[in-house]
């Protein structure tokens, strides 16, 4: 079992994660944040280069673990057959991207902070964060938006959800120190991370099997780029590849500007 960190420097932050293949959005997931919060952030090191460190200590605290024996675990090749089903979902290469997914439970239990917010590097902050965090007090300490319906049928259809399973996306998780939901998180990806495309599909295999409550937030907290204008809109989240081209090409544009 993996103790969660007990140096808490906080009672509420923001944490965030990012390896060498995601660290050049840092600034510009920075450069949104700061308009709106100042909570102290927190940065999973899941493998960044020696200039993303720097990046990374100049935006908050960062967390290093011991990634070295979780890595090689979840680098155990994939199911040929499960890898080729899911590139329908996923069109990256999913061997590379996949360990890193899994070690997010991980990098949430060394939080720093009692009550914490996960948010995704290729997430949009556009608005005031101080709701999430009374959700997680008004809750059983854990708050998540669903998937998008779209996402959820789909799943449906291709026969990857158990009966009644609901979809969470992991983008965004409001959480208190020492949650349940994590450590039961940690177990299934430690167990069985092979049987999932990503950490989000554990997580939400975990939360109905032990038919765990969970808080439900509304999708302006974890929206998509077609509702990034609707002014109820905290956190647009571009997901995908098709999503970091789009982050990059606003970062390309401000360059100009």
């Amino acid at each position: 079992m993996v103790m969660w960190n007990s140096h808490l420097i906080a009672s509420q932050g923001v944490i965030i994660g990012a390896d060498k293949t995601q660290e050049w959005m840092l600034g510009w997931w920075y450069a949104h944040y700061k308009k709106y919060c100042d909570y102290p952030i927190a940065i999973c090191d899941f493998g960044l280069s020696k200039n993303g460190l720097t990046k990374a200590k100049q935006i908050g605290t960062v967390l290093d673990f011991d990634k070295t024996s979780l890595l090689k675990l979840f680098n155990k090749t994939l199911c040929p057959k499960k890898e080729t089903s899911w590139q329908e979902l996923y069109s990256g290469k999913l061997q590379n991207i996949h360990p890193i997914w899994m070690l997010k439970p991980f990098g949430l239990a060394h939080t720093p902070f009692e009550k914490t917010i996960w948010i995704d590097l290729d997430c949009q902050i556009q608005g005031k964060l101080d709701d999430i965090f009374s959700f997680i007090d008004n809750s059983t300490g854990f708050t998540i938006v669903p998937e998008m319906p779209d996402y959820q049928s789909l799943l449906e259809s291709k026969g990857y959800l158990l009966p009644g399973e609901i979809v969470y996306n992991s983008g965004v998780i409001g959480y208190k120190q020492g949650c349940k939901i994590i450590d039961l998180w940690k177990d299934e990806v430690l167990s069985h991370h092979t049987n999932y495309l990503g950490d989000q599909d554990a997580l939400s295999r975990i939360i109905h099997r032990h038919r765990l409550p969970v808080h439900r937030m509304r999708m302006g907290y974890n929206a998509r780029l077609r509702h990034a204008q609707d002014p109820s809109t905290v956190i647009v989240h571009y997901v995908h590849l098709w999503g970091k081209k789009y982050i990059l090409e606003q970062m390309l544009l401000n360059t100009k500007n």
